[in-house]
């Protein structure tokens, strides 16, 4: 009689879960790629960057690379 009742309960909740998140994905929203890869490359497409100006003083973080010995350069 038990064990009728847990199959019970697992039958009840079972059927609670809707199907899209008792899918082997877990419980992420649909996802499309394409759209996504799509919106991606269009966004790179529209990216503008100065690479002559760089925000961040390269020639200094060399310098200071290869003055610390503890630096490692690769």
């Amino acid at each position: 009689m038990h064990q009728q009742q847990q199959q019970q309960q697992v039958q009840n909740t079972l059927s609670s879960v809707p199907p899209a998140a008792s899918a082997s994905t877990g419980n992420y929203p649909a996802f499309d790629l394409g759209k996504f890869w799509t919106e991606q490359m269009q966004l790179a497409d529209m990216f503008e960057s100065d690479f002559k100006n760089h925000p961040l003083p390269l020639a200094r973080i060399k310098k200071v690379m290869k003055t610390d010995q503890e630096v490692k350069v690769r």
